[in-house]
């Protein structure tokens, strides 16, 4: 799960509840987390088309608009497998092999789109750790 939180330091609320208009936030994986994905789970676990597959998904929680020196929270998560299950369920990868991807978890950008425009994304290397 990647957790931001996000600071409107201007003026005027950004964002409408209004499909289409309101502030998303998506993950951008460099190619290190790609790799390490496509070897842990067989596939870019980032890739929108895996994630119809049984034992995966994706979720997010979001402010659709932030006010004025409003401080939001959003939220973005991976359903990786599930320990136990049907044969045509994705597994669980094994403890290593998930420490493995949460090692590799900042190989990413974190971008916020107003609508269909980006207006600021984040190298999540550039973080310290």
């Amino acid at each position: 799960m990647y957790t931001v939180l996000l600071q409107n330091t201007g003026k005027k609320p950004l964002g409408k509840a209004e499909e289409g208009k309101e502030i998303r936030v998506k993950i951008v994986p460099h190619k290190p987390l790609v790799k390490v994905s496509e070897k842990v789970m067989g596939f870019n676990l980032f890739g929108p088309e895996e994630i119809g597959r049984p034992g995966l998904g994706s979720g997010e929680s979001y402010h659709a608009v932030m006010e004025p020196n409003e401080i939001c929270e959003y939220n973005l998560h991976f359903d990786v497998g599930y320990e136990e299950g049907p044969p045509e369920v994705v597994p669980l990868p094994s403890k290593d092999d998930l420490t493995l991807l949460k090692t590799h978890a900042l190989d990413a950008t974190i971008e916020v789109w107003l609508g269909d425009e980006r207006i600021a994304q984040f190298d999540l290397t550039k973080i310290k750790k």
